[in-house]
C-alpha cells in the first residue's frame, strides 16, 4: 500500500487513466457483441416470425369466416341466398388453402412442425365432417324439392 503512496502523481494518473481506458474498451467490445445478438434476433423476427404470425392471423380469420358461412348456409332457406353463401364458402376454402400453403413454407421450428401436423390432421377430419354435413343438406334440399 505504501508503494502506491510513494509513486509520482504522473504515474498514478497514467495507471488510473489506463485502467479506465481498458475498462471502457472492454465495455465497448462487450456492448458490440451483445448488440449483434439483439440485431440477429430482431432480423429473425422480421424475416421469420412476423410473416408467420401474419399468415396465421389470416388462417384464423378465414377459418372463422368458413364457420360463419357454414352456419349461414344451413340457415338459409332461399336457394339464391344459399348459393351465394356456398360460393363465398368455396372462395374462403380456397383462400384457406393458399394461406395454409404459405404458412408451411414459413415453418422453422420443430415444435411448430409438430403443432402444425396436429392441426392439419384435425383440419382434414373437420373437412370430412364438413363434406358429410353439406352432402346431407343437399340430399335434404333435393328431398324437400321432390315433395313439392
Amino acid at each position: 500500500m505504501k508503494s502506491i503512496y510513494d509513486l509520482k502523481i504522473a504515474t498514478k494518473l497514467l495507471v488510473s487513466f489506463s485502467a479506465v481506458l481498458i475498462l471502457t474498451a472492454f465495455l465497448g467490445v462487450f456492448s458490440i457483441i451483445q448488440l449483434a445478438k439483439v440485431n440477429q434476433t430482431a432480423a429473425d423476427m422480421e424475416v421469420n416470425w412476423m410473416p408467420s404470425i401474419q399468415v396465421l392471423l389470416e388462417i384464423k380469420s378465414t377459418m372463422q369466416r368458413i364457420r360463419t358461412l357454414e352456419y349461414a348456409n344451413i340457415l338459409f332457406t332461399d336457394p339464391a341466398n344459399a348459393s351465394k353463401a356456398q360460393k363465398l364458402l368455396d372462395d374462403s376454402l380456397v383462400s384457406f388453402k393458399k394461406s395454409n400453403e404459405q404458412y408451411v413454407k414459413l415453418i422453422s421450428e420443430p415444435e411448430e412442425k409438430r403443432i402444425y401436423g396436429e392441426f392439419n390432421k384435425n383440419w382434414e377430419k373437420y373437412i370430412v365432417e364438413h363434406d358429410k354435413i353439406f352432402q346431407l343438406l343437399c340430399d335434404a334440399d333435393s328431398f324437400s324439392f321432390n315433395l313439392k
